[in-house]
């Protein structure tokens, strides 16, 4: 558009690129040509706008204008400010991938807010808390095409962007799985745009963004989270130690802190103090002060762990009592990661005594009272070779040769003090043992005088343990002591004094001189008592004594004496 004093002329388009507009005479200046630029949102830099005007024409008496009457003037075009309004200096934006599984890949787009007009580089460097193996090449494409990466050898790579592109850059950086975890690393992509623009104006230095991604093994298929399993070591002979091997599914790329607590049915003075190695190296333990301990575990461990747990024989029969190890993993990976909650599993061992050289399996000896008196009491004391560490029960039977009506209820005192004596009804009694006891164990039986004469006979009291441990494992019976043969069961003789010396044969009538020592029946001889043996007609009566023998006819002014 020309302006004239203000007034817009006719301007013709010659049509071969010049343009003309008449000039009144006399005019010497207010001559404007106005050339409109366009903004295409094309990045050109500082382009140069030429205006180049001839004067032509002839005087008013026709004498023609000389040739070369010329001049050029020069504007430049630029789009590198934001005031005023226009500028199409691109920016350049990295996208933020998020979460990555390891193991998958880590795409990056680029994009530059406008387009530049002619081919530009884009640099990239990558960092973040990632190591060199933890990823591979970086592959690039643009708008679906492999592009050629340089590797610039100082940590970065280039690549080349053509004039006009805007979006579809893609940086694709794969990532590797490791089998270690490090939790959530941090790996970014900052790059920068550089080059020319086509009239040759650098790019505006500075065009730069970085994209943040998250290489993840908490999730997803690649995922490393480790696991913790503490082995069972089954059963431990009281005394022996019970170890605990300690293992990780997957290592850990940082220190991290194994926390255990012991349980189960043990009391404090049932264990000693654990000793911890790690691939056979004593490591430190940590006494916490609340029941549980803590050791640090080196980076990179999944195995070679032992908690060592040493137990004491105590003399005191529990049966089998249950040792617990649970243990929990806890800590940061190098990148900072706090490990997941809940890693953490339980070890069962059962510390036995009664077996192998601690075993504490209590024994049963009753004593033999020997003769008692017809009248006086029998005291059977019963004694245990170890104690159990609950109450438990001690059930006997009272034998022999003895009838029901030869003895009264028997009475039982343990440390002098009578307990309670329950009768079975089925010719057993049971009473009950306190926890730790180990003697002290007296049954007495009162013996009647019925004035019938039996000579020695012989009682037996069969004892026998029973009941659980106070972790409730049944105890073996325990009968008397194992070493006492059948034939040994505990006795008494329960005798009357004086007795004759005699040798008996049914239905004769002894007459000797007095004696204080009882005969030994043989397999011919017995007591007969009339009470239940009836005696033949008088008239068969036979009496004999030594060292001669008479024998008259029965009469009852010679009725026979004790213990008839």
């Amino acid at each position: 558009m020309v302006t004239i004093g203000g007034t817009t002329v006719t301007l013709v388009n010659n049509g071969n690129g010049t343009y003309s507009f008449q000039v009144p005479a006399g005019t010497t200046g207010g001559i404007v040509v106005t050339v409109p630029t366009h903004d295409d949102a094309v990045f050109e830099g500082s382009e140069k706008l030429t205006l180049e005007a001839t004067l032509s024409g002839k005087t008013a008496s026709g004498v023609d204008l000389p040739a070369g009457i010329t001049d050029t003037g020069n504007a430049a075009i630029v789009d590198t400010k934001q005031d005023p309004l226009g500028a199409d200096v691109p920016t350049l934006d990295v996208s933020n991938p998020g979460n990555v599984n390891e193991g998958s890949d880590a795409k990056f787009d680029i994009t530059l807010g406008k387009a530049v007009d002619a081919e530009t580089t884009i640099t990239f460097k990558l960092g973040g808390d990632i190591e060199s193996d933890d990823i591979g090449t970086p592959v690039v494409t643009i708008g679906g095409t492999t592009v050629t990466l340089v590797n610039n050898g100082n940590g970065t790579y280039s690549f080349q962007v053509p004039a006009g592109t805007t979006g579809g850059i893609v940086v694709t950086v794969p990532t590797h799985d490791d089998a270690v975890f490090e939790g959530s690393e941090k790996l970014t992509l900052e790059a920068t745009l550089s080059g020319k623009t086509a009239s040759g104006v650098d790019l505006p230095a500075g065009i730069t963004d970085t994209g943040n991604a998250a290489i993840v093994d908490s999730q997803g298929p690649g995922a490393d989270v480790p696991t913790l399993d503490v082995s069972n070591p089954g059963n431990v002979n009281e005394g022996s130690d019970a170890k605990f091997d300690i293992t990780l599914g997957k290592a850990v790329d940082a220190e991290t802190t194994i926390t255990f607590k012991l349980g189960g049915d043990i009391e404090s003075d049932d264990i000693g103090t654990p000793v911890v190695t790690i691939g056979g190296t004593t490591v430190t333990l940590v006494n916490n002060g609340n029941g549980t301990y803590s050791f640090q575990v080196p980076a990179g461990t999944t195995g070679g762990i032992v908690v060592t747990v040493p137990t004491h024989d105590d003399a005191v029969f529990e049966g089998s009592e249950k040792l617990t190890l649970e243990a929990t993993l806890s800590g940061k990976t190098a990148s900072g990661v706090d490990l997941p909650a809940g890693i953490t599993d339980t070890g069962n061992a059962a510390i036995v005594d009664s077996q192998g050289p601690g075993a504490d399996v209590p024994t049963l000896d009753v004593s033999n009272p020997g003769n008692v008196n017809e009248g006086s009491d029998a005291k059977f004391d019963i004694t245990l070779g170890k104690a159990v560490d609950a109450e438990t029960t001690i059930t006997f039977k009272l034998g022999g040769d003895i009838e029901s009506d030869d003895i009264g209820t028997p009475v039982v005192t343990i440390g002098g003090t009578t307990v309670t004596l329950v009768n079975n009804g089925n010719g057993t009694y049971s009473f009950q043992v306190p926890a730790g006891t180990t003697g002290g164990i007296v049954v007495t039986v009162p013996t009647h005088d019925d004035a019938v004469f039996e000579g020695s006979e012989k009682l037996t009291l069969e004892a026998t343990l029973s009941g659980k441990t106070a972790s409730g494992w049944i105890c073996p019976p325990a009968s008397p002591t194992p070493a006492t043969p059948p034939s040994s069961t505990p006795k008494a003789r329960i005798r009357a004094t004086p007795i004759r010396a005699l040798t008996c044969r049914p239905w004769t009538c002894p007459t000797p001189a007095m004696s204080t020592k009882a005969p030994t029946p043989s397999s011919t001889s017995r007591w007969a008592r009339p009470s239940t043996q009836k005696p033949p007609s008088p008239s068969s009566w036979a009496v004999t004594s030594s060292p001669t023998t008479s024998a008259r006819p029965w009469s009852p002014s010679v009725a026979p004496r004790s213990p008839w």
